[in-house]
C-alpha cells in the first residue's frame, strides 16, 4: 500500500523540505505539495516507508492527509 499525508518539518525551513524531498525521492515516492508559508509538505510514499520517513531528525509530525472539511478552515488557514 501507500501512503499519502502531510509530514510537518520544523526548523531550517526550505533546508528542512529539501531534506524531506530527496529522502522521499530516495523512497520512490512523490512531493504532492509543498506549503511555500509553512513546514507543512504533503507526499505520497510507500506504506512500509512511513517509519524511514518519521525517523528524520527533520520530521517533527506526520498525519494522514484528509480532504477539506468546513471545520478545518481555521487550522488549514494558518498551517498550509
Amino acid at each position: 500500500g501507500t501512503y499519502h499525508g502531510l509530514v510537518f518539518s520544523g526548523g531550517d525551513g526550505m533546508a528542512d523540505k529539501e531534506v524531506v524531498a530527496r529522502f522521499v525521492a530516495q523512497l520512490d515516492g512523490t512531493v504532492d505539495h509543498v506549503s511555500a508559508p509553512t513546514q507543512l509538505m504533503t507526499v505520497t510514499i510507500p506504506l512500509d516507508a512511513l517509519p524511514k520517513l518519521a525517523a528524520l531528525d527533520v520530521v517533527t509530525w506526520i498525519d494522514r492527509w484528509g480532504a477539506p472539511e468546513q471545520d478545518m478552515d481555521i487550522a488549514r488557514q494558518l498551517l498550509a
